[in-house]
């Protein structure tokens, strides 16, 4: 019988009793803290979460497992993104045996999967790793932390409500963590919980639109990185019902701008960034290897200048020209 990796946890990187050690766990659980509740964790999850950062100890899996909650406790990704390792040698047995384990349900694996993806990609990255919360929620969870949370007032008018701006992230993290639970481009492990498509490449564009300095959050964009690039075009890149999906969702029109952002992206005003390197990767895939027909016209048009979008870098967007989209210039 195979062994399961929770009946001898490994605990020997917990220091507890090194007040140094302690020190700088106590610093980084404050950016936990704001990850935990930008992944809805409730109250009971955040003591779960809490006990395995600082002490290594582990859930009561058997206890738990009549807990149906869509943000359980420890997930896949807070399982290895909370440990104190950033070994990747020791991580990968870990993650490994997480998936293989008697004592953790499916939904826990694939929490994991989704709360990536919320961190990594989604709507938190491109748009800056940020979200504005009401600092009534905030005084119910983290309290302690509001102060440490930018005030941002929502329009110009004295009367404007105000919010904090919360951003969630996982200190630089994103790339090691996909390489540990997505490892071969060919397999989608999280089938379940996110599909690859042809459209995600507008929410890259979105990401090219975010002013500089970049949040912590968009900082780690998940796309920049080579495996989960590869990982995306090995899933949608080739197949042409990822076109059609794209067409039938209508996303057709965001995954052109998403192009034309790609292609138009000042690189020279930019420099050497993150997002320049990522740019360059993908126009060169674009250009080089095999799509769907219809994106590959999309792109050439782009590519002819014979595309023209309204509020191109802003946040409405609007295809105002497009030949292959049937879309003309209305005249004023």
């Amino acid at each position: 019988m195979r062994k399961d990796i929770f009946d001898d946890f490994d605990t020997r990187y917990w220091q507890p009793k090194d007040k140094a050690w302690m020190a700088e766990r106590e610093q980084q659980w404050r950016e936990v803290e704001k990850l935990l509740y930008g992944l809805n964790k409730s109250k009971k999850a955040v003591g779960i979460c809490k006990r395995y950062f600082f002490k290594g100890t582990l859930p009561d899996w058997y206890k738990l497992r009549t807990w149906e909650h869509y943000a359980r406790h420890l997930d896949l990704m807070l399982f290895l993104y909370l440990h104190p390792c950033r070994d990747e040698a020791v991580l990968r047995p870990l993650c490994e045996g997480y998936q293989r384990s008697r004592r953790v349900l499916r939904s826990d694996i694939a929490q994991g999967f989704v709360s990536l993806w919320r961190v990594g990609f989604s709507s938190n990255a491109t748009s800056g790793g940020a979200a504005l919360c009401s600092v009534e929620e905030l005084e119910k969870s983290i309290p302690h932390l509001i102060e440490e949370l930018e005030l941002v007032r929502l329009g110009a008018e004295p009367t404007c409500e105000y919010r904090r701006l919360l951003i969630i992230h996982t200190q630089g993290n994103n790339e090691l963590l996909f390489r540990l639970m997505c490892p071969d481009p060919a397999q989608n492990p999280a089938t379940n919980v996110h599909r690859y498509t042809l459209r995600d490449m507008g929410g890259w564009g979105r990401w090219l639109t975010l002013p500089r300095p970049l949040h912590a959050g968009a900082e780690d964009m998940l796309f920049q990185y080579d495996l989960p690039l590869e990982t995306w075009y090995a899933q949608c890149g080739k197949n042409a019902a990822s076109y059609q999906d794209a067409v039938s969702e209508g996303y057709e029109e965001w995954l052109l701008v998403g192009l034309y952002r790609i292609y138009h992206f000042d690189q020279s005003t930019e420099g050497d960034s993150r997002r320049t390197r990522f740019v360059r990767k993908v126009i060169r895939m674009l250009d080089e290897r095999e799509f769907p027909a219809a994106l590959k016209a999309l792109w050439d048009e782009v590519k002819r200048d014979e595309v023209e979008v309204g509020d191109a870098w802003g946040l409405s967007p609007k295809v105002l020209a497009s030949k292959v989209l049937g879309i003309q210039r209305e005249e004023v």
